[in-house]
């Protein structure tokens, strides 16, 4: 009966140590947001493209822009950090957003704040990134949280927004080079990723990949016929009798 009890207690300790931990410490030697497809992030609702892993907001009669936000507890020793994100449209039309990542002391004081500028007409994903992989940028000082922040702004019909966020990552370390520290506004980008694909399952693309392959298929036949058949009416209109 003792060591039931004292299995109990020891729970419940364990159970009241994890209530009063940070939610979530970003340390070194890990993607402090390699699960953003499943983090609760605030705000507006967000929704989940499985195909891609890519966030996206759903048009609202209500209100022409959304915004969700996650709060990232930043582990203390930290010296630089690498932060990315792949943004694109999937279309051509007016719908545009931003990412912002921002860092806040314990006073909730912003310390620096970074956006990828309004992201448009983009049928391929763009990397939106600060530091580099082989030097990060100079982490604020007494900086203790980061605050990624996704906005859309919906100007089409469609039922979703057409601004679509993947491969959320953030690194932090106090061993990796640092780049010059410098007043920045703006991430720099790499276009011409991936193309952005949206609701497409792998059957679906195989269907595709097979309607491909027939289609081109097809005009191989009609261009073999057509020589043959070329070929066959050159030669008839060539054959004379020898006297």
């Amino acid at each position: 009966m003792r060591k039931k009890t004292t299995a109990a207690s020891a729970i419940i300790v364990l159970f009241l140590l994890i209530g009063i931990l940070p939610n979530y410490i970003c340390a070194e030697d890990r993607n402090c947001l390699k699960n953003y497809h499943t983090a609760e992030w605030s705000g507006d609702s967000i929704y989940l493209d499985k195909s891609s892993n890519s966030l996206f907001f759903k048009k609202d009669q209500d209100k022409s822009r959304q915004t969700a936000a996650i709060s990232i507890d930043i582990e203390q020793g930290s010296s630089g950090f690498l932060f990315y994100v792949d943004i694109g449209n999937g279309s051509h039309n007016d719908d545009n957003g931003y990412c912002t990542i921002s860092f806040y002391d314990e006073n909730k004081e912003m310390l620096l704040s970074v956006s990828t500028g309004i992201v448009k007409n983009l049928d391929n994903y763009s990397r939106f990134s600060i530091g580099k992989n082989e030097s990060y940028f100079p982490l604020p000082e007494d900086a203790k949280t980061a605050e990624i922040t996704i906005n859309s702004t919906q100007s089409g019909n469609d039922e979703n927004i057409n601004v679509y966020f993947r491969n959320f990552t953030l690194l932090v370390s106090n061993e990796v080079p640092l780049l010059p520290e410098e007043k920045i506004d703006f991430m720099n980008s790499t276009i011409g990723l991936t193309k952005v694909e949206i609701g497409l399952t792998p059957m679906t693309r195989w269907i595709w990949v097979a309607i491909v392959f027939l289609v081109a298929l097809s005009f191989l036949f009609i261009a073999k016929w057509q020589q043959k058949y070329k070929t066959a009416k050159i030669m008839k209109g060539t054959d004379r009798k020898i006297r």
